[in-house]
This record gives C-alpha cells, sequence and structure tokens, in this order.
C-alpha cells in the first residue's frame, strides 16, 4: 500500500532530478577536472530565511543606497528584509558591475 508520505517523496525525488537534470548543462565546475559529486551554493536557501526574490525597482533603490554609503545592515533595515537577502543581492549586483564592491560590508 502506497502511503502520502512515500508519494510526497517520490514526487520530491522527481522535482529534485528535474532540478539536477537542468543543471547538467555545465561541464564540472568552471572547466576543472570531475571530482565528483558536485555541491550548489543557496540552492535550498528559502529554507533557511533566505528570501533571493526583489522588485526591479527595490534592485535600484539597493544600489543607489549602497552607492551613497549605506551599510547591508541599514538597507536591510529600510526594506525590512534579512540582511543575508541584502547581502547576497548586493555580492550579485558587484559581480555583474552594477554596483562597486566597499570596504565595509555590515
Amino acid at each position: 500500500m502506497t502511503t502520502v508520505v512515500g508519494i510526497e517523496d517520490a514526487v520530491i525525488t522527481r522535482i529534485e532530478q528535474k532540478y539536477l537534470n537542468k543543471r547538467k548543462h555545465f561541464n564540472g565546475i568552471k572547466g576543472v577536472e570531475n571530482k565528483g559529486k558536485v555541491y550548489y551554493a543557496l540552492d535550498d536557501c528559502d529554507s533557511h530565511g533566505i528570501s533571493l526574490d526583489w522588485y526591479e525597482e527595490d534592485v535600484e533603490e539597493v544600489d543607489r543606497l549602497y552607492t551613497n554609503g549605506l551599510t547591508v545592515k541599514q538597507i536591510a533595515k529600510h526594506f525590512k528584509r534579512n540582511i543575508d537577502d541584502v547581502a547576497i543581492l548586493i555580492i550579485d549586483r558587484a559581480i555583474k558591475g552594477k554596483i562597486q564592491p566597499k570596504g565595509r560590508f555590515v
């Protein structure tokens, strides 16, 4: 007899497999020799209370506030968001060249 838990586990396994299959276009990690199982940073951040979803106008405001000298902590308070949400967004924006990283962070 199939239980609800068994069905949920099967569905979760299929979802995880689809997720991993979508990542198969990567040829290892940054072209280095394959050393086995790959760890994907932030793949489950939402389960830890981190939200990576932002409205575009808020992203532009974060860029402006950060460029004008506010800290990650101050920006998080302004948006009523987790410090990690803001820190990750700022890292993302810096990597993409949209803002300049600064010597101070929090």
